[in-house]
């Protein structure tokens, strides 16, 4: 199953703030819920434009949440 959790942060690429969805997995092992970190879905790069960059509000969002 997977969840789509928002990260708000500034991005250097197009200079302003974005919210930014990140899709988590859940990985539950034995009944503890347990989402982690999945691909995020970039607004400027759904418009066709490319980063050089890895994305800073990506990298900075939690690795795993747990009970959501």
């Amino acid at each position: 199953m997977q969840r789509i959790f928002r990260k708000i942060g500034y991005c250097p690429t197009i200079k302003t703030n974005v919210s930014l969805p990140i899709i988590y997995v859940e990985n539950s092992p034995f009944g503890k819920v347990v989402y982690e970190k999945g691909t995020s879905d970039c607004p400027y790069i759904a418009t066709g434009f490319e980063c050089s960059i890895k994305c800073p509000i990506h990298e900075s969002a939690e690795d795993i949440i747990e009970n959501p």
